[in-house]
């Protein structure tokens, strides 16, 4: 509800976004992504990846805006989510 002002449980296609704003499908994660996602002993990158993968393909041509409240999370992920 943070960044949407709406309820959590967005969903599409039977895949959960965090909702939907000016055209565009939201997905939001908190704190604790950076180092999540840069530690050495991490295996979180491949879910993420895999999460990413799904909501694209349901979203379909509509635009996804992934938005990192870190931002050492959001240059992570920048790398291995596709454009």
């Amino acid at each position: 509800m943070q960044i949407t002002g709406r309820p959590e449980g967005y969903y599409v296609n039977g895949v959960e976004f965090d909702g939907f704003q000016n055209g565009e499908l939201i997905d939001a994660k908190g704190l604790g992504y950076e180092k999540l996602l840069t530690a050495e002993w991490s295996t979180a990158r491949g879910p993420l990846r895999d999460a990413a993968d799904r909501q694209l393909e349901a979203a379909g041509s509509t635009p996804i805006h992934w938005i990192f409240a870190e931002e050492g999370a959001a240059r992570v992920a920048s790398e291995i989510i596709p454009e």
